[in-house]
């Protein structure tokens, strides 16, 4: 299993902070663990390991749950990983991804695939967006967009508005699949009901603006 990443570590933080993280590696294993457990398993004392368990409780990098054993005495505490310490394990969600849409560009060209991801998105945030004027729905979608991991702003310049997203949360996915970027445009045009084009975008390029003209979005070609 790879390592997870650790940063700002001092050379006289860096002994304590690998106990933390053999911690962590040795609940992910097992899902979860006993102080006793992990004692044995770092060799080392259990008061050692409440110490760490406590940082690492404040640090909201794991969680205990009581487990009755059905004897005499205090219940055990199994110890396993919160939600944000997963996210700093390992993840190879872009294989994931580009297998899937190798399988798919089979029957259907990968711009539309992410056209439809888009629209489906849009669906999904439109209670965001109802009752708002056109420059609240920017901000709104901006908003979205940040809380994708895209590190967006907006800008007006003329008659239409620029969003700047400095930020790629599918950056390896987009290595391959470029039109990863249509799934943006159309989830902003479809939540704003206007017309969104991409201005700039693409592996390597920060950052991605898109442009949202104050018209209505065009009507759907006809088949």
């Amino acid at each position: 299993m790879g390592k997870m990443g650790w940063s700002n570590i001092t050379s006289r933080q860096a002994p304590m902070q690998r106990t933390r993280q053999q911690i962590m590696e040795r609940i992910n294993r097992d899902g979860s663990a006993t102080v006793e457990a992990l004692a044995q398993a770092l060799g080392v004392v259990p008061v050692t390991v409440r110490a760490h368990l406590s940082i690492l409780e404040k640090e909201y990098l794991i969680k205990g749950k009581e487990a009755r054993t059905g004897r005499a005495g205090r219940p055990r505490i199994y110890y396993s990983l919160t939600e944000k310490a997963r996210e700093l394990f390992p993840k190879s969600y872009h294989h994931l991804a580009d297998r899937i849409l190798t399988t798919l560009q089979a029957d259907t060209p990968v711009h539309a695939l992410f056209n439809q991801a888009g629209k489906d998105w849009a669906l999904a945030a439109a209670v965001r967006m109802k009752d708002r004027s056109l420059p609240e729905k920017v901000v709104e979608g901006t908003h979205i967009l940040d809380e994708e991991g895209c590190e967006a702003e907006t800008r007006r310049e003329g008659d239409a508005y620029l969003i700047h997203a400095y930020n790629c949360p599918y950056a390896q996915v987009v290595e391959r699949y470029p039109a990863v970027c249509e799934m943006e445009r159309s989830f902003l045009q479809d939540s704003l009901g206007a017309a969104v084009s991409i201005q700039q975008s693409g592996p390597g390029c920060v950052p991605c603006v898109f442009r949202i003209e104050d018209r209505p979005s065009p009507a759907p070609a006809s088949s």
